[in-house]
């Protein structure tokens, strides 16, 4: 019996010692599964990070390329009004080339305006005959 409980005693220590070396394997599996969610979090965490700065840099680049679009669409416009500009010009210099004044005509108007000295209103008076207003009927 003494064999028997010997024998048992040492099996017992045996799956004692096993389960202890079960256990901290557990504890340390435990451990590594946590330092890997949590590096698994951090991955995440920094990919969300730099999806969300591309995003904001793709938007950015996106109204960028609005505003530069209708300013192009803008300038497009100008030009265009600036040629029929031109173009209105060039034919008002030929209009105007092929329609001189008369010789006559061109010093007068090359001359400042005179001025008419000033005259009281009794000189002008006298200048005008007056007449009577009619009176209605």
């Amino acid at each position: 019996m003494i064999v028997l409980l010997a024998g048992a005693a040492a099996a017992a220590v045996t799956g004692w010692r096993k389960a202890g070396q079960l256990r901290a394997e557990a504890a340390a599996l435990q451990d590594q599964m946590q330092a890997l969610q949590q590096q698994s979090a951090a991955a995440a965490s920094d990919q969300t990070t730099q999806q969300n700065a591309e995003l904001e840099s793709l938007r950015a680049q996106s109204q960028e390329l609005l505003r530069l679009r209708n300013e192009v669409a803008q300038l497009r416009t100008t030009a265009k009004d600036v040629e029929k500009i031109r173009a209105d010009n060039l034919k008002l210099r030929a209009r105007t080339s092929s329609c001189e004044p008369p010789l006559g005509l061109l010093p007068r108007l090359l001359r400042p305006p005179q001025l008419m000295p000033k005259t009281s209103s009794r000189e002008i008076a006298g200048h005008f005959p007056v007449t009577p207003h009619p009176t209605p009927l």
